[in-house]
């Protein structure tokens, strides 16, 4: 089984953290460990996930790639029995395979209108490597990408042309804010990670009299879990507050897991279903208020 979309890409810039957000760390160690983020990836009764991804051609990525296409091949070989064992004892769990710290900050205008959105994306470690190798970022070999490749790489890390949502959404009285393309790019190297970052300005300036903000980080399909280490920034405004509201991991995953259930198993194990939304469960949400604004 695959979920219908599978995105592959990150973001971040100057205020995130340089470690690894704790909610993720265990997840981390467990991808370096088995390279979950190549293998595909069980889920219960007869179920797999696998990845949907473009698989890389030379180097370090390249070989990673053939690991991939040689499980893949390995997978096909085998008898409906053994693939019905392997996987019927899986726990239920929600596996994401990239993992970003991820930070943004709130904009306004000269208004006091929500004008834009600066998100910062920092890449896990092992994700890291694949973009720098795939990417050609370290001509000179010495493990650290120069920072003139990573001036030119700003900004194609993630295909917006494609319809990409960014990852990344507002709402107010429930209604979604619409923002636009990603403008502003910028890319370094920091201890070890890939860091990225954009602005996406609001399609029009949001009047906060209308009533409080929702913010939140996460992919639709999970494939990256986001987690924003670093409480976000208010800029050119003040007699605003953002609180946050954490996730319930044990719902999160018990809600996935009843989503799945709901799928009939006899069906074929490769065809591609649409698990709408799986990110948003374990997504925390940022609520942004202010006061009248003078």
């Amino acid at each position: 089984m695959k979920t219908a979309r599978q995105a592959q890409n990150l973001k971040g810039q100057g205020r995130l953290g340089n470690a690894p957000g704790e909610r993720f760390r265990p997840w981390r160690a467990a991808v370096r460990a088995q390279v979950q983020i190549l293998l595909p990836r069980t889920e219960r009764g007869g179920w797999c996930v696998g990845m949907n991804r473009r698989i890389p051609h030379s180097g370090l990525a390249g070989a990673v790639g053939l690991l991939l296409i040689a499980a893949m091949i390995m997978r096909a070989l085998l008898s409906s029995l053994v693939f019905s064992v392997a996987c019927a004892g899986a726990a239920v769990r929600a596996h994401p395979h990239v993992f970003v710290d991820a930070g943004f900050e709130l904009l306004f205008d000269a208004k006091g209108q929500l004008s834009a959105v600066r998100i910062d994306w920092a890449y896990d470690e092992f994700y890291s490597l694949m973009l720098i190798e795939e990417n050609g970022l370290d001509n000179d070999g010495d493990g650290t990408p120069e920072q003139a490749a990573l001036d030119a790489y700003a900004g194609h890390d993630v295909d917006w042309a494609a319809g990409f949502p960014g990852d990344f959404d507002l709402e107010q009285g429930g209604e979604a804010v619409v923002l636009d393309g990603p403008v502003m790019h910028r890319a370094r190297f920091e201890q070890g990670r890939v860091v990225t970052s954009h602005v996406r300005p609001l399609a029009a300036p949001l009047d906060m009299t209308d009533g409080a903000v929702i913010a939140r980080a996460y992919d639709p399909s999970y494939f990256v879990a986001y987690d924003v280490p670093v409480a976000p920034a208010i800029s050119g405004r003040t007699g605003c507050t953002l609180d946050r509201e954490a996730v319930d991991y044990g719902a999160a995953e018990a809600e996935y897991a009843d989503r799945l259930a709901a799928i009939d198993a006899t069906s074929d194990p490769f065809e591609q279903v649409d698990l709408p939304d799986i990110g948003v469960m374990f997504a925390d949400r940022f609520v942004l208020t202010c006061a009248p604004f003078s």
